[in-house]
């Protein structure tokens, strides 16, 4: 844990907090993300790590589990200068924990490209032998490979009556669905399978589109996420005949699949029975375990098909590996 100063554009000075946990490296590099999120903790930024161990294993990729984060919330109430000065303060520490030889840190929740642009820009001026994977469009296969390997992975456990090129098959996003980049990869690849994806949500709640959110409805959530507006409300003013439900979850509406790109520990037990009562008859992870055991245990209770977030992630963590070594 490591304090990160800056100066805000009234030229005071804040402070916040750094995280870089690491487990043992007897196999290789440290390896995966950081996130910018104010609800980080050190616990939480464990139990990644540790998690992070298992999806290199499940794959035979010799590196070791680690994960970091900070308290830095962006972009509410932040300019681009701030930002800039932030990541600058935060480089400045983390490089002394990261690096080719040692460390090889990811992106998660709170970065893309604008972001890793700062932090990168910011680390080539303390020295030149940086590794960071990527996840954004545009630089990375990483999140297509993990949404790729979330589809394969639904398609190939539905029941052939349930097969995606039924038009009517309707998919459920989950929350963060339309802030990052897994999750627009993966209504993207679902939408070319021939799904039908009827809702998506965001911090401030969700939106309901009984259109089906695919083409430029798409493209256009990729272009609230570049310009950090990763709320639902902007969309409905775009496309007037979908519905946005403000600070609830959409765990309401019906859908054959459910497919979770969240946080951890984001759905319990009353959630569940939800999706159950709402006859869903799949469910899967791309996520660091968002259902807590007892909705687990509600999931595998009622035999709906369910595909845990390991191996659909494992997918992402294999393509990082083709690209860096």
């Amino acid at each position: 844990m490591f304090e990160v100063p800056w100066v805000d554009d009234q030229r005071n000075i804040q402070v916040n907090r750094g995280y870089r946990v690491q487990f043992n490296n007897a196999i290789g590099l440290y390896n995966r993300g950081f996130r910018f999120h104010p609800g980080v903790n050190h616990s939480i930024l464990k139990f990644l790590g540790f998690e992070q161990i298992f999806k290199n294993r499940l794959i035979f990729l010799s590196m070791a589990g680690a994960k970091g984060a900070n308290d830095f919330e962006y972009p509410e109430g932040k300019s681009y200068r701030e930002f800039m000065h932030f990541c600058q303060s935060f480089m400045l520490e983390l490089w002394k924990m990261v690096g080719p030889e040692m460390d090889v840190p990811a992106v998660d929740i709170g970065l893309g490209a604008l972001e890793i642009t700062y932090l990168y820009g910011s680390t080539r001026n303390l020295f030149t032998n940086i590794m960071l994977s990527l996840k954004e469009k545009e630089l990375s296969g990483v999140a297509l490979s993990i949404a790729l390997k979330l589809q394969f992975s639904v398609s190939y456990i539905l029941p052939k009556k349930y097969c995606y090129t039924r038009r009517d098959h309707q998919m459920q996003g989950s929350s963060s669905f339309c802030l990052w980049n897994v999750a627009w990869e993966a209504i993207t690849k679902a939408t070319q399978m021939g799904a039908k994806v009827v809702n998506t949500s965001g911090p401030n709640g969700y939106m309901n589109d009984p259109e089906a959110i695919s083409g430029r409805k798409i493209d256009y959530l990729l272009k609230l996420r570049a310009s950090n507006q990763d709320i639902c409300k902007p969309y409905i003013y775009k496309f007037p005949n979908a519905q946005c439900i403000p600070n609830t979850k959409p765990w309401e509406v019906k859908c054959d699949d459910a497919l979770f790109c969240a946080t951890q520990n984001e759905l319990d037990k009353d959630d569940v029975i939800n999706h159950v009562k709402n006859g869903c008859i799949c469910v899967a992870e791309s996520a660091n375990m968002p259902f807590t055991p007892e909705a687990i245990e509600v999931f595998l209770g009622n035999d709906l098909l369910f595909s845990p977030g390991n191996a659909s992630n494992a997918g992402g963590v294999a393509v990082f590996c083709l690209e860096n070594f």
